[in-house]
């Protein structure tokens, strides 16, 4: 069908050949965008859309002065077949070589037909939502599944099941049965992780100081201090106590206020972030420091130092990879949880001091299960 001008009768060229020089030549491809335009204040329009033979692509644009037909603007569509003929010219408002058609004839995809008797299933398929991998649509594909027969089809894309949707509408608009899969991702987060960050060598039954804080937000960058709460245990006894607002200088967030209680009224005159982290640094001299999800915590007190200007390089155990190595039963491991598995009391969530007495008891219900693995020393709780 010819939808402009006159069909060509030359030879047809592969995209993946066209060069400045190629002058006039005939292309055939697929559609795949349309930016059709109207000028409006010189009542002209520009005909301009996208072809691919899947060896390349190229622009098809003509400017079509007022008074001119313009018909060809509403033929013209994404998906089609074409065949265009016209010269290859450098366009300054594209900025690129574009194809200025003088015919455009409508064709049909030719598709190659499965001859096979008896016909297999793709069980490996992605989509345009496996992300610089594919750019296959879900409908098509299953509409070219049906069209050679195929009774079904996987989809199986890189870590996602954005397609499902698509694939199951598709399926049962074609009469294909879809086999939903994915291309999941391994990942140990666990092996990697360390439940010691930093040497020492002191008996499990020394002194420990369990800690927590609060804070304005979860980036150590850009977020503050608003308490402190910490407690020295050892063998079961709870000693020495330590418990600080944080003025963290800027406003707290009200969804940070409902979570924790802690509103700025209370941080008003409280100690700024550098005198409370040399007394809480002060409070626990060269003991071990011990904490539920550490490096959040350590993250805010490394940040408030660095700032402060004072040395932090404590020695580290962090409750929650313990979790994941010794009560494996669990499948979450916050802190409440935790601490409800081994039938501790109750307590006030995300209030540091109370926190801090949870991790004291929950270290102190773990010491026993690592001395049972070998571990004698804090330097053999990794190897545990």
């Amino acid at each position: 069908k010819v939808l402009m001008g006159k069909p060509g009768k030359g030879k047809i060229t592969q995209m993946k050949d066209l060069t400045p020089d190629s002058g006039k030549v005939t292309v055939t491809g697929e559609v795949f965008s349309v930016q059709n335009r109207e000028i409006q204040r010189r009542g002209a329009a520009v005909l301009s859309f996208d072809m691919t033979d899947y060896t390349g692509s190229v622009r098809v644009s003509r400017f079509i002065a007022s008074g001119e037909d313009r018909s060809i603007l509403d033929k013209i569509s994404q998906g089609q077949i074409l065949t265009v003929t016209g010269n290859l010219t450098f366009n300054k408002f594209d900025d690129d070589m574009v194809l200025d058609p003088k015919g455009i004839l409508q064709g049909k995809a030719e598709i190659r037909p499965d001859n096979a008797e008896k016909k297999r299933v793709e069980l490996h398929m992605h989509t345009r939502y496996s992300a610089l991998d594919a750019l296959s649509d879900p409908e098509k594909i299953v509409a070219r599944a049906a069209y050679w027969g195929h009774p079904a089809i996987a989809v199986t894309d890189h870590g996602v099941a954005q397609a499902f949707p698509e694939m199951w509408k598709a399926g049962k608009k074609y009469g294909v049965k879809i086999l939903y899969g994915i291309e999941g991702y391994y990942v140990n987060d666990v092996e990697d992780s360390w439940a010691v960050r930093g040497s020492c060598d002191s008996p499990l039954d020394s002194e420990f100081v369990a800690f927590d804080v609060e804070t304005t937000g979860l980036s150590a960058r850009t977020d503050r201090l608003t308490e402190i709460g910490a407690v020295i245990f050892r063998g079961g006894e709870i000693g020495e106590r330590f418990a600080t607002y944080v003025n963290p200088r800027m406003p707290i967030p009200r969804e940070i206020t409902e979570l924790t209680g802690i509103s700025d009224r209370d941080v008003f005159d409280a100690p700024e972030e550098k005198e409370a982290m040399a007394a809480f640094l002060a409070f626990a001299g060269d003991r071990p420091i011990v904490a539920h999800n550490a490096p959040f915590d350590t993250g805010f007190m490394a940040a408030a130092c660095q700032r402060s200007g004072l040395a932090f390089n404590p020695v580290v155990l962090d409750t929650l990879v313990l979790s994941q190595c010794l009560l494996p039963e669990l499948k979450r491991h916050k802190l409440d949880i935790v601490s409800k598995h081994l039938g501790l009391p109750q307590f006030n969530h995300h209030r540091a001091f109370e926190d801090a007495m949870v991790v004291a008891r929950i270290m102190e219900k773990f010491i026993p299960l690592l001395r049972s693995r070998g571990a004698d020393r804090v330097c053999d709780i990794d190897g545990a």
